[in-house]
């Protein structure tokens, strides 16, 4: 496992047989997730394709949980928004900001 901090403008790729904890993904940075990415601080966006587990979703931050993604125990903070594509799973989320369904 490896923590990275993805800055404004940049975006990091978690591909599928890798896993991260505790990124940072700051205002304007993109995290995209093939594999696993734990802990994630997302003040920027995050698209899970793979798994995320217990990522924090800040004010002005997004976490898109795509078709046959799965997101567990987020907490989505007020100012923050989850967006559940269809196909799309989340379980155990704390939800204080948005969170958005898209169904098929």
């Amino acid at each position: 496992m490896t923590t990275v901090t993805t800055l404004s403008g940049n975006t990091t790729i978690i591909g599928k047989a890798n896993s991260d904890t505790s990124d940072i993904i700051a205002l304007g940075g993109v995290e995209i997730v093939s594999g696993v990415t734990t802990s994630a601080l997302i003040s920027g966006a995050t698209r899970i394709y793979g798994s995320g587990i217990t990522n924090t979703v800040y004010a002005g931050g997004s976490q898109t949980v795509e078709s046959g993604g799965i997101a567990s125990g987020t907490s989505v903070l007020l100012g923050g928004t989850e967006l559940v594509l269809a196909n799309g799973t989340t379980v155990q989320a704390v939800i204080s900001g948005t969170d958005l369904w898209i169904c098929d």
